[in-house]
């Protein structure tokens, strides 16, 4: 029994043995690197965001402080 050819855009199938697995693979190893930066990024935007967070909240509870403290007349300046 003979195998036949089969022809696809001028290539016959025994020269792509492998080829399709090859891509698939490459294109799933560019895919998993991209993937990977992105949520390495998206983690230090959090980060960031929580420090710039909590840095606000310091800073209003300082000036609360602030206004409170001059409010009760605690402290005059000159005396």
């Amino acid at each position: 029994m003979k195998h036949k050819k089969i022809l696809v855009a001028g290539v016959s199938h025994q020269n792509q043995n492998g080829l399709a697995l090859l891509t698939i693979m490459s294109i799933m190893l560019v895919l998993s690197v991209v993937g990977l930066s992105t949520m390495k990024s998206s983690r230090l935007e959090q980060l960031m965001s929580g420090n710039t967070q909590w840095s606000n909240i310091a800073f209003q509870a300082a000036e609360t402080a602030l206004v409170s403290s001059y409010g009760n007349n605690d402290w005059v300046a000159g005396n």
